[in-house]
């Protein structure tokens, strides 16, 4: 089970790393704004694989796997799927996480931490990741040395 409620988890691909994990059958994304998103319960459905028993708290049924399988499938359900959960763009979008990376840490900080809560094989190692990435702050076992040592020597500038 992972509960990410009341996160602030805006867009279905920051969602990405979740649809990953192959054991996830309960899954709490509740008072996140990704919630509201247009076809979100479809959209987690069809990507969390067969495993996926319960979301926000309400069971799967059939006809709703079934419902999801359906919206996705065939020319139309792609196109549906990349207008809903369009890629991360390398252009605009990039130039503007940069300014966002002043006052928090930066996109590749944000994608370091998601890559290891996907590859995390326990809830408490999930856990400790979630609070690094609401903190911002990268935890010391997935900095590079070249960061540790950087860090450290502007620390002792300091």
């Amino acid at each position: 089970a992972v509960v990410l409620t009341g996160n602030k988890l805006e867009k279905l691909v920051d969602l990405e790393a979740l649809t990953k994990l192959k054991n996830l059958e309960r899954l709490s994304l509740l008072d996140n704004p990704v919630t509201k998103v247009k076809h979100f319960r479809p959209y987690m459905i069809h990507k969390c694989s067969k495993h996926l028993r319960i979301l926000d708290f309400n069971r799967i049924k059939d006809k709703e796997r079934k419902a999801a399988t359906l919206l996705f499938a065939g020319e139309r359900g792609k196109k549906l799927l990349e207008e809903i959960a369009p890629p991360r763009a390398a252009g605009k979008e990039a130039s503007e996480k940069v300014e966002v990376a002043k006052t928090g840490p930066s996109p590749e900080v944000i994608e370091r931490i998601k890559k290891a809560i996907a590859e995390a094989e326990t809830i408490e190692e999930v856990t400790r990741l979630e609070k690094a990435l609401k903190s911002g702050v990268l935890p010391e076992d997935l900095q590079d040395p070249q960061a540790k040592e950087e860090a450290a020597d502007a620390e002792m500038q300091d």
